[in-house]
């Protein structure tokens, strides 16, 4: 079994739709609309899966929902930094660094949005927690960041997920030992059943040979071998 700790991160920057009136009665068409976005995965074990938006008339919300996708356990970025997988050193992965996914940016242009709520709070972004593998946060963009212009606008919203991840590989193997020949005392059982062959030339018959584990006698000299020296040679008498 072998283990990996790592960290990582997650990147994406999906398009997203501004609406400065999103409760407009004027019949126009729109360059977007305010919808949820479904991402496929960012090639991280840790993926963005869904924004969900919806325009308010003094703000537009985003709820950001991230999922473990991988094999492994998702934890605080400290914890590489720290060594806390290393089994060899005092400081060990608790409770509390496990789950954790922090929210290092979530941008849209040179705006940094208002986010939370956070598991743990680091100043403007934080912890998202984990709960089943899954969690989610709401961030916010307000409306006097858009006010310049009247129409709606697509813009790419950047976020960027920060962690520590941990992987167990585990693969069986079978031993096998041996048996050794060199010095090996033949049991009885095994020296007193003699293999025999006897197999007739053609128009005329050859006299009979025995066996006794590998070693040949001829018919008619010891029929069993007492001890088998570490040379493989039989010997019978002291």
């Amino acid at each position: 079994m072998a283990t990996a700790c790592y960290t990582y991160q997650t990147v994406a920057g999906p398009s997203v739709c501004i609406d400065p009136n999103p409760y407009s009665t004027v019949k126009e068409k729109k360059v977007c609309e305010v919808q949820d976005i479904t991402l496929s995965s960012q090639g991280a074990p840790i993926a963005i899966v869904k924004i969900s938006e919806e325009a308010f008339a003094a703000r537009t919300q985003f709820r950001i929902t991230v999922k473990n996708v991988g094999n492994g356990d998702v934890m605080v970025p400290e914890v590489v930094r720290l060594d806390k997988c290393n089994p060899l050193v005092g400081a060990k992965v608790s409770r509390e660094d496990i789950d954790k996914v922090h929210l290092s940016e979530a941008r849209i242009g040179n705006k940094r949005l208002k986010c939370g709520p956070f598991a743990e709070p680091t100043g403007d972004t934080g912890f998202i927690r984990l709960i089943n593998g899954e969690g989610s946060v709401i961030c916010e963009l307000s409306s006097s960041d858009y006010a310049k212009t009247n129409t709606p606008y697509t813009t790419p919203f950047e976020i960027i997920l920060r962690y520590s991840y941990r992987t167990t590989a585990e693969r069986k193997l079978q031993i096998i030992k041996e048996k050794s020949r060199v010095g090996e005392t033949a049991g009885i059982s095994d020296i007193n059943q003699p293999r025999s062959s006897n197999t007739p030339s053609s128009g005329s018959q050859s006299s009979p040979s025995t066996s006794y584990e590998g070693i040949p006698t001829t018919t008619g000299e010891t029929d069993i071998c007492l001890f088998i020296k570490p040379d493989g040679t039989c010997q019978n008498t002291d």
